[in-house]
């Protein structure tokens, strides 16, 4: 099944690359499940189950580094089920130990999400709490909607674990960072957390 859904993304995607080079429509449609840059309401984790099933408390997440051994392939699993993912995404195949792009991606994510937030009742924030079977989930074309999507969503929906109030600067930093990804998190190195 996830082959088939995958291979149904892939094929709209190429599908919007044509329209667009034949002056089509290349905007996702928001009610597409599997188009890049669609846009997504943070809402409660559906991997809790899973979680606790391999013997990790969601509410008090180890580093990414500290999680036993035989609980790291299930735990990849939740990943893969949150993203809509397969392994060889952010592993290269022959060698999952080697670093890659996409590991330190998620190693921040790991620690400044999973670990560092929850939704505003409390409920452990997960993967799949934004990122709802997506990749790619911010629709990046229109900054005001953007902006107004992060204000509705990670401010108004998500809160610090310590009971903080999230705000532009928890994961923008000071000053104001917009690309994080590309100029705090890859450009901070080190392990991956």
């Amino acid at each position: 099944m996830d082959l088939i859904r995958r291979s149904c993304r892939v094929a709209l995607e190429a599908l919007a690359l044509a329209l667009a080079a034949c002056g089509g429509s290349a905007s996702p449609s928001p009610a597409t499940p599997d188009a890049p840059g669609r846009v997504v309401e943070v809402g409660p984790t559906e991997q809790l189950h899973a979680l606790l099933a391999i013997g990790l408390d969601p509410e008090r997440l180890p580093r990414l580094g500290d999680v036993p051994g035989a609980a790291m392939k299930p735990l990849m699993e939740t990943f893969d089920d949150s993203l809509d993912a397969c392994c060889e995404d952010c592993h290269v195949k022959n060698d999952p130990r080697a670093p890659t792009k996409a590991k330190r991606i998620s190693g921040e994510m790991w620690q400044r999400f999973t670990r560092e937030l929850v939704t505003q009742d409390g409920s452990p924030a997960y993967c799949d709490t934004c990122h709802k079977g997506a990749v790619r989930f911010l629709d990046r074309r229109d900054p005001a909607a953007l902006r107004a999507w992060m204000r509705d969503n990670f401010v108004a929906r998500l809160r610090k674990r310590d009971g903080g109030a999230v705000e532009c600067a928890t994961c923008h930093g000071e000053p104001f960072e917009p690309r994080i990804v590309d100029r705090l998190w890859l450009a901070e190195g080190g392990e991956a957390r």
